[in-house]
């Protein structure tokens, strides 16, 4: 049996993708037979048992401008936790203040595991001035910390594309996707009548910050203002972003809300099985989980054309576009004209090729957890 223990920054209440990660790879380590443990940010320490494992929460120190994000700073308790459990591997979910654990880590011959779910250069593109290289800087911190890391991992091929302009091959492994959860069975003749919509519901479910360009929600909703005055565009999300995109919906009459953080994934599941189609604004995501997410709920996602989620759909069930509210709109009256039933089955269809089972099962052979334990647990 292997002792898993997950480090992430960057985990909230109200944070998306990565807190869905970590909590179904937890799930799905114990159904094969694993432990797991995750040491998160936290506003005290305290320590919980969970569906998924144990959980610690460290006290952290707040991002300023972030929507509540916190980041761990105090690594000796970090060590003292690692110590405690004798890890079998550690997985970790950081750029920043996590990777000198793997350095530790290695000096005691643990194994560790660096899960990219961001890019580095991405991120310095969005938040750096403009004057530095984003990408000569992130070569030069990826050089260093991938020396530290027994194994990468990246969930696509953009994700670990910036690995491999330093000659590193990243373990490609896709995530996975609630299929029961989120399905088109949800679908009902109500949902739409009670937000007041009369003609298609475009959905988004983003981080409202700078990295994921969610003022291209407006231009979206200027274009629908002029042309389409019928359709709505709903989106769940929070971030430092929500109050100000708010007010220029509201100053502009656009056809869009703001619903901010929905904790409830039965109504997240809902409203994304009523759809018509789904637009995934973010021009850096390394995955795209709630995309996926739209696809086992039966509707086709719209998205940009620079990040990984165009390797997540297919022509069955989306489209790549470049950042371009005329074009995106053209492309939601296509997909929204589409019979139901058949766009329905082909966007779930190419869910189903997404598994939490075959993503945890992937990466505990990559950590050498013998065979027959995975197949037998």
């Amino acid at each position: 049996m292997a002792r898993i223990v997950h480090l992430a920054n960057m985990y909230s209440p109200v944070s998306g993708g990565l807190r869905t990660a970590i909590h179904a790879l937890g799930e799905s380590y114990l159904t094969l037979g694993q432990d797991f443990v995750v040491i998160v940010p936290g506003k005290k320490f305290k320590k919980t048992r969970t569906s998924y494992g144990i959980k610690y929460e460290l006290p952290s120190i707040p991002i300023p401008f972030t929507g509540g994000y916190r980041i761990i700073v105090r690594l000796r308790l970090v060590k003292r936790i690692l110590k405690q459990y004798s890890p079998t591997v550690v997985e970790i979910s950081d750029r920043l203040t996590l990777v000198p654990i793997a350095r530790w880590a290695k000096a005691q011959e643990i194994p560790t595991v660096l899960f990219a779910h961001e890019r580095v250069d991405g991120v310095l593109k969005a938040f750096g001035p403009r004057f530095i290289s984003a990408v000569r800087i992130a070569d030069f911190w990826n050089r260093i910390t991938a020396k530290w890391f027994t194994h990468l991992v990246a969930t696509t091929n953009y994700a670990a594309d910036e690995f491999h302009r330093l000659g590193l091959m990243p373990q490609i492994v896709p995530l996975g996707v609630d299929l029961s959860r989120f399905s088109p069975r949800l679908r009902n003749s109500t949902l739409k009548r009670d937000f007041g919509i009369s003609g298609n519901l475009i959905f988004a479910m983003t981080r409202l910050s700078r990295e994921k360009d969610p003022e291209f929600i407006i231009d979206i909703a200027r274009q629908l203002k002029s042309e389409r005055s019928d359709d709505m565009i709903l989106v769940a999300g929070h971030g430092p972003m929500l109050s100000s995109l708010r007010s220029i919906a509201d100053e502009e009459n656009l056809p869009v809300q703001f619903l901010g953080h929905l904790s409830d994934r039965v109504e997240v599941a809902s409203l994304l099985a009523n759809a018509d189609v789904f637009v995934a604004v973010g021009p850096i995501e390394t995955f795209g989980l709630a995309a996926l997410e739209s696809l086992a709920s039966g509707v086709p996602v719209i998205c940009r054309d620079s990040g990984a989620i165009q390797e997540i759909i297919d022509i069955n069930c989306g489209t790549p576009l470049p950042r371009d509210a005329k074009k995106w709109l053209e492309e939601i009256v296509i997909w929204s004209g589409k019979d139901a039933e058949l766009k329905a089955d082909l966007a779930r269809n190419r869910a189903e090729q997404f598994s939490w089972h075959t993503c945890a099962n992937t990466l505990l052979n990559l950590y050498g957890v013998n065979d027959k334990q995975v197949k037998a647990a």
